[in-house]
């Protein structure tokens, strides 16, 4: 298991960790949005640590999460309605 800090957030990598306490989810994406998380996960990626396109998702999804919880909502929503 692996204790990653990414901008502040904590993240714990690891086989099982985040099967045992998630749900498996279908969404649609732009591509762009595919290749710019390819391109983060080969940047972070690291000797004994592949980030994988799933890995960066799951940061970029928590973080989303946690800027609109703290009502920087306005900078996420016209991220998303510029798209």
């Amino acid at each position: 298991m692996v204790l990653l800090w990414v901008l502040g957030a904590a993240f714990v990598l690891g086989a099982g960790t985040i099967a045992r306490r998630s749900q498996q989810i279908t969404i649609r994406i732009p591509r762009e949005w595919l290749y710019r998380t390819d391109a983060v996960a080969t940047k972070m990626s690291r000797p004994g640590l592949e980030m994988s396109r799933a890995d960066v998702l799951q940061m970029a999804l928590t973080q989303g999460l946690e800027a609109v919880e703290a009502g920087e909502s306005s900078r996420v929503e016209r991220t998303v309605l510029d798209r």
